[in-house]
């Protein structure tokens, strides 16, 4: 009987030997305890501060949602938390929501049988379509992930990568008082002018890509004058993926339009033909300078990252089509 019950104690001490020689604290009789730490993806202005919700989903090898995992109270970087439940050893996805509660819907997700690839986070907009930023602001939404990672028992400690999807498209618009301003300086002040940014880029699957989403509009309304307006907006995603998010700047006195007959209004063509090689996960800040000269001949735009250009011999981008 007790070589009987030696040989069952091999076995058992067999069956986990992944925990041998490691730290028990982390193995149970069913799994791993793993523990999660958040971090800045590099290039993201990401504090403390800013966070207010988080969420680890889990899905395993084949992307099926196995378990989820949400940090109490507001989170913070650089720091493990460890969930109630354990991973049996294997390969997982992980993925992380940040700043998601309040105007973010998530979909439900049933063990066994939600795929990540399906799942969506949606940013909830107005009927309308348009969301005013005098009304209604964008929340810091933050993401990060880790694909196929290895937990066991020497693998159980999960550093994720969290990167923002907010962008700030900071515009500054001179030239309003030059008798030949294509909107019309006479109507400069009242009753302001519209800077608006159309895209498809509010709806997204669990796994951070975007799913299919209609046209929608972020705006926000300014006084201009005497000579220079500046303004702002915070859209979300940006992405060569999504090619054709378009800007528009208007007086609303008239309705006269800066981007109008052959100027291009493309976003996205505009930072590429700056910066061709640029990471969208990784800058965030751009500023648009734009002379409002007699329309389609004098109009320039200057395109920087990260602060208004300083020089004044820095690239004019051809915003002719």
């Amino acid at each position: 009987m007790k070589k009987i019950v030696y040989y069952i104690g091999i076995l058992v001490c067999m069956g986990f030997s992944s925990c041998i020689g490691e730290d028990l604290s982390i193995c149970r009789s069913n799994g791993i305890i793993p523990q999660f730490i958040l971090v800045p993806y590099e290039g993201n202005n990401i504090i403390n501060d800013s966070l207010y919700s988080a969420k680890v989903y889990v899905f395993n090898k084949e992307e099926v949602f196995v378990t989820s995992y949400e940090i109490s109270g507001r989170p913070e970087l650089n720091k493990a938390y460890t969930p109630d439940w354990t991973l049996p050893p294997g390969k997982y996805y992980f993925n992380v929501w940040l700043n998601y509660k309040g105007q973010v819907k998530m979909d439900s997700c049933i063990a066994g049988q939600t795929s990540m690839r399906t799942a969506r986070v949606n940013f909830e907009i107005p009927a309308a379509g348009v969301i005013d930023e005098r009304s209604k602001k964008i929340p810091f939404l933050c993401y990060g992930e880790l694909e196929q990672q290895e937990v066991d028992a020497s693998n159980y400690v999960l550093t994720i990568p969290v990167m923002q999807l907010t962008n700030t498209i900071n515009l500054r618009v001179t030239g309003l008082t030059d008798p030949e301003s294509s909107l019309e300086p006479s109507l400069v002040d009242i009753p302001g002018f519209q800077y608006a940014i159309s895209a498809d880029n509010r709806i997204y699957t669990l796994d951070g890509n975007f799913d299919t989403c209609p046209d929608f509009t972020y705006m926000t309304v300014k006084q201009g004058g005497p000579d220079t307006l500046e303004t702002t907006l915070t859209i979300l995603k940006l992405s060569k993926e999504r090619a054709n998010t378009t800007i528009s700047f208007t007086n609303l006195a008239n309705k006269k339009e800066l981007f109008s007959g052959n100027l291009s209004n493309n976003l996205i063509d505009l930072i590429l033909s700056k910066y061709p090689d640029i990471d969208f996960d990784k800058n965030h800040d751009y500023y648009l300078e734009i002379n409002s000269g007699p329309p389609q001949t004098e109009i320039t735009l200057k395109l920087t990252i990260n602060g208004w250009s300083e020089s004044t011999s820095d690239e004019v981008l051809d915003i002719y089509k």
